[in-house]
């Protein structure tokens, strides 16, 4: 049996990643930011993500619905 931790985390890790690049895809200003940052040599980690937009949102399609996402993942 594959190690379900290591997928856990496996999978957390690409869904951030892929949820930062449609991010910078649609909020220029973090692009050049990151770019930026680069340029001079400073590293860059997307250490955490807000999902504030959500919380105004009803139970069923909001935050409550996509924490359980998280949840099952160990947060």
């Amino acid at each position: 049996m594959a190690d379900l931790s290591a997928e856990k985390t496996a999978f957390l890790q690409a869904l951030f990643e892929r949820l930062w690049q449609r991010y910078r895809q649609r909020v220029t200003w973090a692009e050049q930011a990151v770019k930026l940052l680069t340029a001079r040599g400073a590293p860059f980690v997307n250490d955490h993500m807000a999902f504030r937009t959500l919380a105004g949102q009803t139970p069923f399609t909001g935050i409550a619905r996509l924490s359980r996402l998280f949840e099952a993942l160990g947060y």
